[in-house]
């Protein structure tokens, strides 16, 4: 015979001996635009666990910028575990970022024929989950943030075929790691540039230049939109 089965939605549970709770700086943003994503952990003081696995939050159709140390407070009766990435939507649209999952393992008393067996029973815990509106950047726009561009040579003066080492750094907030080489050409000088780095808020590229006479190194730019000006 068949058999209907009817799968009704979780009942969170009113006082919980553990809590997961996710918060977001922004709900509606521009593609590439950087914010912060927290995660409480709350769990109570006295409560037991003889084992417990952590699965992450999905992040599909988000960058991880950066993924802070966990901080841990107490306050007596609670302790918190605090979260924080840091995130980027990589397309526009509606986008969503699932829940964490927290699941603990704590002995429980099974009665079999009036004895009690312990045994370890699993039970899982959820958090909220997040729904973020990317909306696309204007003008055909592909870096957005706000920032501060300076290169630096090493040497003005040198002599013919020895090399001139420049640093280029662009500080600010935003999705540094979209920005592609800024190698330029420049007449009658080889021209070879490293791999650009990202640490932080702040991107470094070397480059080095050899020429045999005189030459000029052009000035760097940097297009992008500035979602607080516009």
């Amino acid at each position: 015979n068949s058999v209907d089965l009817v799968v009704k939605p979780a009942v969170k549970d009113l006082n919980p001996d553990f809590e997961l709770l996710l918060e977001s700086s922004k709900t509606e943003l521009y593609v590439g635009e950087p914010f912060t994503l927290t995660l409480f952990l709350k769990q109570k003081a006295n409560a037991q666990a003889v084992d417990s696995k952590f699965i992450k939050p999905d992040f599909k159709g988000f960058w991880i910028k950066s993924e802070e140390e966990a901080v841990r407070a107490d306050d007596g009766e609670f302790i918190i575990t605090k979260l924080v990435y840091t995130l980027a939507p990589q397309r526009a649209g509606d986008l969503s970022v699932k829940p964490a999952e927290l699941k603990i393992a704590a002995r429980v008393g099974i009665n079999n024929w009036g004895t009690l067996i312990p045994q370890v029973k699993w039970k899982a815990y959820f958090s909220n989950e997040i729904n973020v509106k990317a909306i696309p950047l204007p003008n055909n726009s592909k870096i957005i943030g706000d920032y501060v561009i300076n290169a630096v040579a090493e040497k003005t003066e040198v002599n013919p075929n020895e090399a001139v080492k420049l640093t280029l750094k662009i500080v600010g907030d935003g999705n540094l790691e979209d920005i592609e080489s800024f190698k330029p050409y420049v007449a009658n000088v080889n021209v070879f540039d490293e791999e650009i780095v990202v640490k932080g808020d702040t991107l470094t590229q070397k480059l080095v230049f050899v020429g045999e006479q005189d030459f000029t190194i052009p000035a760097f730019s940097l297009e992008y939109f500035n979602p607080k000006t516009k």
